[in-house]
């Protein structure tokens, strides 16, 4: 099973660093004091568990895998009505939290979903003993296919997840409804996806095999992998109520699925660490030498994360990691081309303004030929560029040093549009046009 990167060093680094800074006299240092809150940061994404939501349309069985990987039934399964969001994180002791996005929450004591709804919460977070949930957390998604509920629900997919797994019943893999509101989602995290075919009992091998293909052939799916699971036999076996649940369990599809996701959280977590170091050495590591680092914390030996224990014997294909990729060699005899203004240089290539606003051009055309001509395609077009844009941004690791802040300004303005696409006001195309100006106004002072 794929395991996540050990990243105890790291966090005794920061939390070193930080405390250091606490005890230094209150004279006002502001590059000091920026570092700090770059450490403050970095650590708190350390700290936070690959986020994986589950989401899919209603009845495609989402809950009951979320309770296969809990090994508890905790998510409520059968219900008509939409859930808020339901966060599954660890916890010695049984808690339920009612949470708002503006303001302070609610804790009531054990599993009290009840307790919490009655609340009309935004979120809820529920702690669980429970081995997986020590490196990742699990977000339960529902009412993305229902109007009223589908903003909320895409609300708490862009700010709870890093990685996706979309549920769809084996007998229909993916309709074009499906398909269009996986689009919807942002890149970030349709590129960390897996869709799990559920229902999958019953369903003839040679139907799941075209199934399968049949997505992974589908223009815009985007899914790094596709797996059948068999859950309610999956559960049999792990609760042991079969004659033979080893076997039960491998003929389930549990082995496949869980290897998938483990290798997809694993990788998004590898992607997300190689550049919270990179930040480490840039914005922390010039630091050090201007302040009394207490000693070394003992960092704990890390357990591997299992999925789900029992004592059925699960076996399951170890997923192959990619090796990571080598850093490019460094030609000292190579003198370093400053990029023009306009420029942004990242990894020997630059992301220019004019291809910025080549873009904008795109978009404009296309309004002035009438392909666009409703509101909602205005904004659907907008967020697309500010997506592609963003990936563009996103998939080169060099980003020179003060300017992870373009990053972060393209992200959130990828969220609203995505959120805007769900208003109904006439006033959506001219949010979204605002926002493409700041973005452009952004550039031009790089």
């Amino acid at each position: 099973m794929a395991h996540l990167p050990n990243v105890q060093q790291d966090i005794s680094l920061l939390r070193r660093f930080i405390r250091a800074v606490a005890d230094l006299p209150t004279d006002p240092n502001p590059q000091l004091d920026a570092a700090e809150s770059n450490a403050e940061t970095l650590l708190r994404r350390l700290e936070t568990p690959v986020r994986i939501a589950v989401t899919g349309l209603s009845g495609a069985g989402k809950s009951s895998l979320v309770n296969l990987l809990l090994g508890e039934e905790l998510a409520r399964i059968g219900t008509t009505e939409p859930l808020p969001a339901i966060v599954f994180h660890h916890a010695d002791s049984a808690t339920t939290t009612a949470g708002w996005w503006d303001r302070p929450s609610k804790d009531f004591v054990g599993h009290d979903l009840d307790a919490a709804l009655k609340e009309n919460p935004d979120l809820i977070s529920i702690g669980v003993d429970s081995p997986i949930l020590k490196s990742l957390q699990l977000v339960d998604v529902s009412g993305l296919d229902q109007p009223g509920h589908d903003k909320d629900a895409v609300l708490a997919l862009t700010q709870l997840a890093d990685v996706l797994i979309w549920c769809s019943r084996a007998d229909a893999p993916l309709s074009d409804d499906q398909l269009r509101l996986v689009k919807m989602l942002p890149n970030r995290l349709t590129k960390n996806s897996l869709l799990v075919l559920t229902h999958a009992d019953g369903v003839p091998e040679d139907q799941l095999e075209e199934a399968a293909v049949e997505v992974e052939n589908h223009p815009g799916a985007g899914f790094l992998y596709v797996a059948p699971i068999a859950t309610p036999q999956a559960w049999q076996a792990f609760q042991g109520d079969a004659d033979d649940p080893a076997t039960l369990w491998a003929e389930s599809g549990a082995p496949d699925t869980l290897a998938c996701l483990m290798e997809v959280a694993t990788n998004t977590r590898h992607k997300e660490v190689a550049k919270i170091q990179r930040n480490i050495a840039k914005q922390i590591i010039p630091f050090l030498n201007q302040v009394p680092m207490p000693p070394e914390e003992v960092a704990p030996t890390p357990e591997p994360v299992s999925a789900i224990a029992s004592d059925v014997e699960k076996p399951a294909p170890e997923p192959v990691l990619a090796e990571p990729e080598p850093e490019d060699p460094v030609d000292e005899a190579t003198p370093e081309v400053a990029p023009t203004e306009g420029q942004i240089e990242i990894s020997g290539s630059a992301v220019l303004l004019d291809e910025w606003l080549a873009r904008l051009a795109e978009l404009h055309e296309r309004v002035d030929s009438g392909e666009i001509d409703e509101n909602q395609d205005f904004v659907q077009g907008a967020q697309e560029i500010v997506s592609d844009y963003l990936d563009d941004l996103a998939d080169n690791d060099d980003l020179p040093e003060g300017l992870d802040w373009l990053i972060a300004d393209y992200e959130k303005a990828n969220d609203l549009m995505i959120l805007l696409q769900f208003e109904s006001s006439d006033h959506t195309a001219s949010d979204a046009a605002r926002i493409l100006a700041q973005l452009t106004d952004s550039l031009c002072h790089v």
